[in-house]
């Protein structure tokens, strides 16, 4: 990962998740495939948590979305603080904190440039959100900062290699191609914001495989110990899931098993936490 300067990359990331606070909420009590995703990275983030933080630490939620996870370290006895670039985010948050024990801080922050001084932390958790920032090391530089020597960093990326996926491309290269232009020229025919078609991560998200996620953390200065594969990737044909969402559940959550089983780091092209 390298430092990159995208012109209108934070804006047009903080008016994307300011405009689905209430959406990103919803994803956690869903069903869907791509709900269930989020749901497994954030069980897994906290199984981190719970395995190498104690309770009563202070955390920081850097990247808070609308504060369930917030909420959920919360409820296991951690003093959170929670922070998002997108304003109604930190709302969200700051309103799902309420009632869980200790007021929890919710602010709004560029976690490109840190406004937390050093050694405030015992631990961090960001998940999904450094493939946003327009500096990624510097973002990583402040998580570090703010740590107190010895802290944990809970952080995750998505990668570009999903095994399901690359299956499913393999099978409808050209109809998924072919749908993904239609539905692109379709969308932009009847004027929806750039950063509402289907290539608003393609445009805004930096994608890495685990390995180069793994010696990022590296060269930020952190050591690894623990680290897990997440989401393994939904079939598709032209684009479509002409089958139960159950289905593709079972199939990714089965792929996950038997790779876990078979590597000690996490797989190539999957949500890795480290």
């Amino acid at each position: 990962m390298t430092v990159s300067d995208r012109p209108g990359q934070k804006a047009a990331v903080r008016d994307f998740f300011h405009e689905g606070a209430e959406s990103w909420q919803a994803r956690y009590a869903r069903r869907d495939f791509e709900s269930v995703s989020y749901q497994d990275r954030m069980a897994v983030a906290l199984a981190f948590l719970k395995r190498h933080v104690r309770p009563g630490a202070t955390v920081l939620d850097a990247g808070c979305g609308a504060g369930v996870l917030a909420a959920a370290m919360q409820a296991l006895g951690y003093r959170v603080v929670a922070c998002d670039l997108a304003p109604d985010m930190a709302r969200t948050a700051r309103a799902n904190l309420r009632g869980e024990g200790a007021p929890a801080r919710t602010l709004v922050a560029d976690l490109d440039r840190s406004p937390f001084r050093p050694g405030t932390f015992d631990a961090a958790v960001s998940l999904g959100v450094i493939g946003y920032a327009t500096h990624p090391d510097g973002l990583l530089a402040g998580l570090r900062g703010a740590l107190k020597p010895g802290g944990v960093l809970v952080i995750s990326t998505a990668g570009e290699r999903l095994l399901l996926g690359r299956l499913a491309n393999a099978v409808s290269a050209l109809p998924d191609r072919l749908y993904a232009w239609v539905k692109t020229r379709v969308l932009r025919k009847a004027g929806a914001p750039r950063h509402h078609e289907a290539g608003f991560y393609l445009d805004h998200y930096r994608y890495t495989t685990a390995p180069d996620f793994d010696r990022f953390l590296a060269g930020g200065g952190f050591t690894k110990r623990d680290g897990a594969g997440v989401n393994y990737g939904r079939l598709h044909f032209m684009g479509l899931h002409p089958w139960p969402e159950a289905l593709d559940v079972a199939v990714t959550r089965l792929v996950g098993w038997a790779a876990r089983r078979g590597e000690t780091a996490p797989p190539s092209g999957d949500e890795g936490l480290n």
